[in-house]
């Protein structure tokens, strides 16, 4: 939508420090994650697995010698966290299917203009007014535009992929959801107070953010509006049986969850305690050694298993 410049490479990083401003975070990592879930081989994912467990072999002599754990370490727990999650999307397909429903709102283009994985642009016909139309009303960062325009909301992006803006916006979003089930307008007016309280716990360069209060308020108001309408659903309330593909969305959006407490805590961590991920303990061992205050008790002697 002219916001800036998005790279494929933003939709298939695995690694933090994203700065795409073209889509200010909302399109990083997730779809290439899905794209992984969605082979149906298994040797993507099978790749993305032993990746990670390298990584977090590749620090066994920290851990041996009763190391604390490292910024390194923390972002390796992580990385082997997400191939779980990962793994749950490949198993199951209603989840990935939930996921994308839910993810579909945050493209910047529509599907005729997107590239394909390996950074092809397939190809597109024009579009029509009334399609044109439909796409703009169906969609976050078009909506935004419509209403503050291109460079007001270039501006946002741009603060947006560095202040993690739209996975807190996720994050927060899942809390409320899951704090005020049956509460709707409650779960809406918590989020918008989570995102612009200047004190809240957020990253360091949040309070960029801030200036830009209306347009917090509306992308709150929009992606209240689109989930359920994304996935179908009949009414409002029910957008609360979307907790956890939006607890997966995320997750997987979050250039660097090891710096995004609220990530962690509403969304990955309940994901590896009570989700139907089948995580491996030796994974949550290692998120057990690395962020031991948030799994008191857990990773102290099993931390380097494999």
């Amino acid at each position: 939508m002219g916001e800036g410049r998005h790279s494929v490479n933003c939709e298939n990083a695995t690694q933090p420090k994203c700065v795409c401003k073209g889509c200010g975070g909302a399109e990083h990592g997730w779809p290439g994650a899905v794209r992984i879930a969605s082979d149906p081989s298994g040797r993507k994912l099978t790749e993305l697995v032993r990746a990670a467990d390298k990584q977090w072999e590749e620090l066994a002599r920290i851990r041996d010698a009763g190391g604390e754990p490292t910024g390194k370490a923390r972002r390796a727990a992580i990385k082997g966290a997400l191939a779980a999650v990962t793994a749950w999307l490949h198993r199951d397909g209603d989840l990935r299917g939930q996921l994308e429903a839910i993810g579909e709102p945050l493209h910047r283009k529509p599907q005729d203009e997107r590239r394909d994985g390996g950074g092809r642009r397939p190809r597109r016909r024009p579009r029509t007014p009334e399609e044109e139309r439909e796409f703009v009303e169906a969609h976050v960062l078009p909506r935004l535009v419509k209403e503050f325009g291109t460079s007001r909301v270039a501006e946002f992006q741009a603060r947006a992929v560095e202040a993690h803006f739209w996975c807190e916006l996720f994050a927060q979003t899942v809390r409320a959801l899951d704090e005020y089930r049956g509460l709707y307008e409650r779960a809406k007016r918590f989020v918008v107070d989570a995102l612009t309280a200047g004190n809240a716990p957020h990253s360091p360069l949040w309070a960029s953010i801030l200036p830009y209060q209306h347009m917090v308020h509306w992308a709150v108001d929009l992606v209240f509006e689109l989930l359920p309408r994304a996935a179908g659903l009949p009414a409002t309330e029910d957008v609360f049986e979307l907790i956890w593909p939006t607890r997966v969305l995320a997750c997987l959006m979050c250039k660097d969850p090891s710096e995004h407490p609220a990530v962690r805590e509403y969304c990955l961590n309940p994901i590896l305690r009570w989700g139907q991920a089948r995580v491996r303990e030796e994974v949550r061992q290692r998120m057990g050694w690395t962020f031991p205050d948030e799994w008191p008790g857990l990773g102290s002697g099993e931390a380097g298993a494999a």
